[in-house]
């Protein structure tokens, strides 16, 4: 729920929820900290489709922000301490430098929590948010593939710069490419906002970085490993070399310039998604 896209009963919020949590500053995990205190306390949000909200931005910051990025981290930080209990050390394994930060006192909503007999946040996770381990893991899966993507025919590696280019090898961290858990391909950090991108499905077009989405389709790829080929189901297309260039082709059996050797992380996943994709070759 977002932090100003909402109503509520005013006695409710104010009187017996408290409020906002006045630790928190400026922005930032407000949204986290009232939804977990109406579930978990007791209450319940509800949709409302045909609601009509505004919000109306200012073309400028009319305030300075003490502390600058650093209020919205201590703000997550108070949220964790007081709602999520053991589930805090996910938080903190993301965010290791935040631990240790001072955050402010949280005896005043930690007090609250204990009058409103609140449930624990694995009564939250298990009985409100289900299904949120599915698309948010506590712990991130292991990548499909890791490593360098290095041509079979020319001995050099595919490396994202402005674009996706061909490029001697180096082991620079802008050739080291991950099939993550969501079956998209990217650089090795999962941190990174962008995917390789496929949507043209011409021959010879080359695919690009666009911003992940997590939905497969233009951003879904398959390794196979007995054959080599770096395959992309949604073109039924391969990842090519022509004069020196990347490039997406027609899948071929025989064509060296379309093999490619990527060390794999899970075999497993790998040859279930291969058997899941199966290329569609010309011949």
């Amino acid at each position: 729920m977002a932090g100003g896209l909402f109503a509520i009963d005013r006695k409710y919020f104010m009187e017996e929820l408290g409020g906002y949590d006045d630790g928190l500053e400026i922005w930032g995990g407000e949204q986290y900290d009232l939804s977990f205190k109406i579930w978990m306390c007791g209450g319940e949000m509800e949709e409302v489709p045909c609601s009509r909200v505004g919000h109306i931005y200012r073309l400028f910051m009319s305030y300075s922000v003490p502390g600058g990025g650093n209020v919205i981290g201590k703000n997550l930080q108070r949220v964790v301490e007081v709602w999520m209990d053991e589930w805090k050390e996910h938080f903190y394994k993301r965010k290791p430098y935040l631990r240790g930060n001072n955050f402010g006192d949280i005896s005043k909503q930690l007090a609250l929590r204990d009058r409103l007999k609140c449930k624990n946040f694995t009564w939250f996770m298990t009985e409100v948010a289900p299904d949120i381990l599915e698309y948010y893991p506590a712990v991130e899966p292991e990548p499909r593939t890791m490593g360098e993507v290095k041509s079979v025919s020319t001995g050099k590696c595919l490396t994202k710069e402005t674009g996706v280019f061909l490029k001697p090898c180096t082991k620079a961290s802008n050739q080291i490419f991950t099939i993550t858990w969501h079956d998209d391909m990217r650089e090795k950090e999962l941190a990174t906002k962008d995917c390789i991108d496929f949507s043209n499905y011409q021959k010879g077009k080359k695919p690009s970085p666009y911003r992940c989405h997590h939905g497969g389709g233009n951003q879904l790829w398959v390794y196979h490993p007995k054959t080599l080929h770096v395959y992309h189901p949604v073109s039924a297309m391969c990842l090519d070399i022509f004069d020196e260039k990347i490039g997406m082709n027609h899948c071929d059996k025989d064509a060296k310039s379309q093999k490619w050797k990527w060390p794999i992380k899970d075999e497993k996943k790998v040859a279930e998604l291969a058997a899941k994709h199966p290329i569609k070759y010309i011949r």
